[in-house]
């Protein structure tokens, strides 16, 4: 629900493994930056929905491990554990994001997604230059899709 996952870094890792770099670490770097982007557009979302309470929500949002897929790499941006009175935080993120019979949908996640999906993009191809540049491969050749 509230999870974001990043892949279909092919491209890039491709032109990267020309270039020399070492393409686990670089692919891993980016994917931290971007969930680090995720992560301040989801508590910002939240703020503006009105969702903090005790601000247990909101510094629950973690970045998971990176994990591999069939396509590439991911990793997920979202709420977790429980608050200080035991309840799950994606739950009451799930509630908030698509409502109940008490309480209307406040659609943070939604929220967060459109406003961060391009930043996410733009620091993640940032990281990928700095680090094309610094295996000495110049500029990158082409746009991620």
């Amino acid at each position: 629900m509230a999870r974001f996952k990043f892949s279909g870094l092919d491209k890039i890792q491709a032109e990267l493994e020309e270039r020399g770099a070492r393409v686990s670490g670089v692919v891993n770097h980016a994917l931290y930056a971007g969930a680090k982007v995720m992560k301040q557009e989801q508590a910002q979302a939240m703020k503006d929905y009105k969702l903090k309470d005790t601000g247990d929500l909101i510094k629950s949002i973690k970045s998971g491990k990176i994990r591999k897929t069939d396509t590439g790499k991911m990793i997920t941006v979202g709420p977790d554990g429980v608050d200080r009175k035991g309840v799950r935080n994606m739950e009451k993120a799930a509630i908030a994001q698509y409502g109940s019979s008490r309480e209307p949908a406040r659609p943070w996640a939604t929220l967060a997604r459109v406003r961060g999906e391009n930043k996410v993009r733009e620091r993640m191809a940032e990281v990928f230059r700095e680090e094309i540049s610094k295996a000495g491969g110049g500029e990158a050749g082409g746009e991620e899709e």
